[in-house]
């Protein structure tokens, strides 16, 4: 999953190699995130693997 995610955040930056302000590169990659979350909703027992994911790596989400 998360190699699917870098993967992801990569094609969307990928035709950008510059952004103008750190702003635009956080919306981009939030609007990959949106569209990754779509397709996630379908992995069996998401909530649970996030909960998990978010105890172990709380700083970061």
């Amino acid at each position: 999953m998360i190699e699917s995610m870098n993967s992801k955040f990569r094609k969307a930056t990928a035709g950008r190699r510059v952004f103008p302000t750190d702003k635009s590169l956080l919306k981009c990659l939030y609007m990959a995130a949106m569209d990754l979350g779509r397709k996630w909703t379908r992995i069996k027992d998401w909530p649970q693997i996030y909960t998990q994911i978010a105890i172990l790596f709380e700083d970061r989400l």
